[in-house]
C-alpha cells in the first residue's frame, strides 16, 4: 500500500471513530432515547470507565485524524470534511441550544 493510500485510510478510521464517539454524545442534546442510552450506558460501565473510555476514544480519533492529514496528499478534502462535520454539529447542537439559554436568561432577567 502506498503512503498516500495508508494516510487516507488512517484519516477515514479516524474519522469514523469520532463521528460515531462524537455523535453518539451529542445525540443526546436533542433525542430523549440518545440522553436515556447515553445514561444507561454510563450505570451499566459505571462512570469512571465510561468517562475513560469516551476520554480514549476521543484521544485515538484524534490521533488518527491528525496522522491521516499529515501522511494524506488529499488533506484539503480531509480538512474540509472535518470542518463540515463541526460545523454542522454546531449548527444542529449547540446553536439552538445557545439561543434558548440567551432567550430563556432574557425572560428571566425581565
Amino acid at each position: 500500500m502506498d503512503e498516500a493510500r495508508g494516510g487516507e485510510m488512517i484519516f477515514k478510521i479516524g474519522f469514523l471513530i469520532m463521528f460515531f464517539n462524537e455523535g453518539f454524545v451529542m445525540m443526546r442534546h436533542v433525542s430523549p432515547f440518545f440522553a436515556r442510552l447515553r445514561d444507561k450506558v454510563i450505570k451499566k460501565l459505571g462512570e469512571n470507565i465510561w468517562y475513560r473510555l469516551h476520554g480514549t476514544l476521543d484521544y485515538l480519533w484524534m490521533g488518527l485524524v491528525t496522522l491521516g492529514l499529515i501522511v494524506n496528499t488529499n488533506r484539503m478534502a480531509h480538512f474540509i470534511a472535518l470542518c463540515v462535520f463541526w460545523l454542522g454539529a454546531v449548527m444542529i447542537f449547540y446553536l439552538p441550544r445557545w439561543i434558548m439559554l440567551e432567550i430563556n436568561s432574557k425572560k428571566s432577567g425581565d
